[in-house]
């Protein structure tokens, strides 16, 4: 998990020993949590606009940022275990950096 003190990072893939990925954690700047069943992912899509939008069983995900093509392929083959949410005050980050600026999770009503 990262600190205050540990450099940005957009994404984390898990390690080689665990291949595939069970959940998919997402972090908000705020500190906050919410990890979603890959099992549940029903859709995926990723726009010319720095967009990924994942459908889920019961939850709508949305990830706005630059730079998230990688993020998406990872999502596609279940590698990814966290997606982070950055915190504004980083101003020092490369414009070639994957860069998750919001982060929105709600639920579908059925």
């Amino acid at each position: 998990m990262m600190t205050s003190c540990s450099p940005y990072r957009a994404f984390t893939k898990g390690t080689p020993l665990s291949c595939v990925q069970l959940e998919l954690d997402f972090l908000f700047c705020g500190g906050d949590h919410w990890a979603l069943p890959y099992a549940h992912l029903v859709s995926s899509r990723f726009d010319a606009s720095g967009t990924i939008l994942l459908t889920f069983t019961a939850h709508e995900v949305k990830i706005e940022g630059r730079n998230l093509g990688e993020l998406y392929t990872g999502i596609l083959h279940h590698d990814i275990e966290v997606v982070r949410e950055v915190d504004p005050r980083h101003t020092d980050l490369a414009e070639s950096e994957s860069v998750v600026d919001k982060l929105s999770i709600n639920s579908i009503s059925g």
